[in-house]
């Protein structure tokens, strides 16, 4: 419902008003007072959307009267040849003006008026929610490129997440599975809300790697286990919630927002205490942004991975430097050029020894001119090499060429004997 206060001016001008708004099909309602302080009265006693104030008032005037409106649309009402007075309002921030009149036409345009600065009000208000989405975005981006530290990157989103919802607070963190029927969080970003030693103690220990949400059976819980999100504006009542530990600040409204496909979510979103409480709004309030931190989970777990990987790499690497390493036959064309050519790549790439197995001496001269001397590195891996050698074990040749004709003939489909 849209509430117009009007203050001051002509009782038949807010009749005309109450005509045309009971026969509009939007839901209106229009408080009529005459005074400064009646107003403050009325303000005090319900929401109000709109302000229309007369510029004449019994205990002042419309320019210099002082009213706790933070946020409510202005709009000045005058007399006939008061226009210089409606300047003045505008330029102190007034959104419109109108002259006072009681014939029929004035409430319909009236009621235009007040619909044209409704629209332009909650216009300003998309744009002003866009722009700080997008600027959340950016910072979040930022952060996670500027800092490896989780704690760091998700303590900047969960600030903007509580701004942009006007929630008291809330958590941010990332989800990992023991099994696909158990999933369980692990927070990086959560609001001080300490009550008692213990919780301060809980709070202290996750400048870690973030404290482990394990139990299911709660409103946050219910998000993970379905993928889907939580919405409570009564969770006290709700048969989903495993209620709150002992001290803790009361819990009026919640809303989970898991962030990744079902059965492989990658982060959640628990914010709380909103004041009205949740709606589907602002989930698709945050929609770009809880997709943003999705992206980010996953470019961070593979950069994990590469630096995994890289390492493992490192470790082969670093042991390699304490065996022998040496090509392959060079004559098997895996490399281009001529025969000292691929010598020489093979031993700039690190080899030892370059292996050449035709038995040609203009191409044994080849590679060894192109091979060169041995390193006193390269001897000492040589000398190592040699030493790992181990006698041959006695085997019985007849009874291995016996075994190895009999497995050609059965291969060839031949008889035995």
């Amino acid at each position: 419902m849209v509430v117009i206060l009007k203050v001051g001016g002509l009782a038949a001008a807010a009749d005309c008003i109450r005509a045309h708004i009971a026969h509009d099909a939007r839901p209106w309602k229009l408080v009529h007072v005459s005074t400064l302080n009646q107003a403050r009265l009325a303000l005090a006693r319900e929401r109000v959307d709109l302000l229309l104030i007369h510029h004449q008032l019994p205990d002042g005037d419309a320019l210099s009267a002082e009213l706790p409106v933070a946020g409510v649309l202005q709009l000045v009402s005058i007399d006939p040849g008061f226009e210089s007075v409606a300047a003045q309002a505008l330029d102190q921030g007034f959104t419109d003006y109108v002259v006072e009149a009681t014939h029929d036409g004035f409430g319909a345009v009236m009621l235009a008026q007040i619909s044209s600065a409704l629209r332009h009000r909650e216009t300003t208000r998309t744009l002003h929610r866009q722009h700080g989405l997008l600027s959340a975005i950016s910072r979040a981006q930022a952060s996670f490129i500027q800092t490896n530290d989780n704690r760091a990157a998700f303590n900047s989103l969960l600030t903007d997440l509580l701004a942009l919802t006007h929630s008291a607070y809330g958590f941010v963190g990332e989800v990992f599975y023991d099994s696909p029927e158990a999933p369980w969080l692990q927070v990086h970003a959560l609001t001080n809300l300490a009550w008692d030693e213990a919780s301060r103690k809980a709070y202290a220990d996750a400048d870690g790697p973030g404290m482990a949400f394990r139990k299911l059976d709660t409103l946050f819980g219910s998000a993970l286990r379905t993928g889907e999100p939580v919405l409570t504006n009564a969770p006290a009542a709700d048969p989903r919630a495993g209620g709150t530990p002992q001290g803790h600040p009361p819990l009026l409204a919640f809303l989970g927002i898991p962030v990744g496909p079902k059965g492989q979510l990658l982060a959640m979103v628990g914010l709380a205490n909103r004041p009205g409480g949740y709606s589907v709004h602002q989930i698709d309030l945050l929609r770009p942004l809880l997709d943003t931190i999705g992206q980010m989970v996953v470019a961070r777990r593979m950069e994990a991975q590469r630096a995994q990987a890289l390492h493992v790499l490192n470790t082969t690497l670093n042991s390699m430097d304490q065996g022998l390493l040496m090509t392959d036959d060079l004559n098997m064309q895996a490399l281009s050029g001529d025969l000292g050519a691929r010598t020489a790549l093979s031993m700039a790439a690190g080899c030892d020894i370059a292996l050449h197995c035709k038995g040609d001496l203009a191409e044994m001269q080849a590679v060894a001119e192109a091979a060169g001397a041995m390193t006193p590195a390269a001897l000492s891996r040589a000398a190592a090499a040699l030493a790992q050698r181990r006698a041959p074990e006695a085997v019985d040749i007849a009874a291995l060429e016996a075994e190895f004709s009999d497995l050609m003939q059965s291969d060839l489909g031949q008889p035995n004997g």
